[in-house]
């Protein structure tokens, strides 16, 4: 949604927020009730993944099953789930009416608006980002793979957490403050490429893994042992990597489809709001699935999850 915009978008105060559809354009009858359903269905899988966070923090915080640098880019990703349902639900509430803007920059309710739109785009760029991430620090693991597990080296996954946070933020500033349709479809081509790139290359680092462990089958030496350790964690988590990029290319493939859709429909507000409504609850579906799968592939978080929600039931 453009806010404070000419026809033109070419005055300072013009924004573009991640409102990508609003109640109050969408035509009565059956669109206005297709539109109320998505978004009831998006609320209530952002107050179940909201739940699930809570539960994997639990059990993710001190655990041990990965490299300290791929725990370190879990425990940044799940913290920073918050933002992600904290800003969609205030947006959310902006889309269907609960909260409306003034039009004036500075009233706290149109602050809070921006502010949440920003948080949003972050979000949604880290997501593309942070599956990268994962694969540049099992490529590492990859490279380094005699001695990755005896030697931290934490300064790779701050690094490429720090990297992220950087282009996350410069781009979510640079969407909303100086938005075009240039910017606006090289992001989403952008994003469609860069997820299709970590499916495939983390596809292939895994089989490369497949084949080096082959190789060294024969060997029985302590250095090889120590390769061998390393290879079986690259396996589960080039699996796990493999598994959540090919469902998340899917969703985020049909997602960008959805906002493309939206915005080569711009003038007809109607077709906007359902279209970019339809973006958002995907895009909420993929992530809930994602969070699934990363506990699903490991069996203690699978236990240890299981375990606690038969607490909650018996609480």
């Amino acid at each position: 949604m453009f806010y404070n915009c000419n026809p033109n978008r070419t005055n300072p105060e013009c924004r573009s927020l991640a409102v990508f559809g609003e109640l109050r354009f969408v035509e009565s009858g059956l669109s206005s009730i297709f539109y109320i359903v998505m978004c009831f269905l998006e609320l209530a899988v952002l107050v179940f993944i909201t739940f699930i966070i809570i539960l994997m923090l639990r059990i993710i915080w001190n655990s041990h099953s990965y490299h300290i640098n791929m725990m370190i880019i879990f425990k940044y990703l799940i913290s920073h789930i918050f933002i992600y349902t904290f800003s969609s639900m205030i947006i959310l509430m902006y889309q269907t009416g609960v909260l409306g803007a003034t039009g004036d920059p500075i009233h706290p309710i149109d602050v809070l608006l921006l502010v949440s739109s920003i948080l949003r785009y972050y979000q949604l760029f880290g997501c593309v980002f942070m599956l990268a991430t994962f694969l540049c620090e099992r490529i590492a693991a990859t490279v380094f793979i005699h001695d990755y597990e005896l030697h931290e080296r934490a300064y790779i996954s701050v690094g490429l957490l720090t990297i992220v946070s950087i282009c996350s933020i410069f781009i979510s500033i640079d969407i909303t403050f100086f938005s075009t349709i240039w910017i606006e479809w090289g992001v989403v081509i952008g994003s469609v490429l860069i997820i299709s790139f970590t499916f495939v290359a983390s596809a292939l680092l895994y089989h490369r893994n497949v084949r080096l462990a082959e190789i060294l089958d024969s060997k029985t030496d302590s250095y090889s042992l120590s390769v061998r350790f390393q290879l079986k964690e690259n396996f589960r988590a080039f699996k796990l990597l493999r598994d959540i990029t090919l469902s998340s290319t899917v969703g985020i493939v049909i997602s960008a489809l959805f906002i493309a859709v939206a915005m080569m429909y711009r003038e007809n507000k109607n077709v906007e709001a359902l279209f970019g409504q339809a973006f958002n609850v995907l895009h909420s579906i993929t992530f809930l699935s994602a969070l699934f799968q990363s506990i699903w592939a490991e069996p203690k978080w699978k236990r240890q999850f299981k375990n606690l929600l038969g607490l909650f039931v018996i609480e």
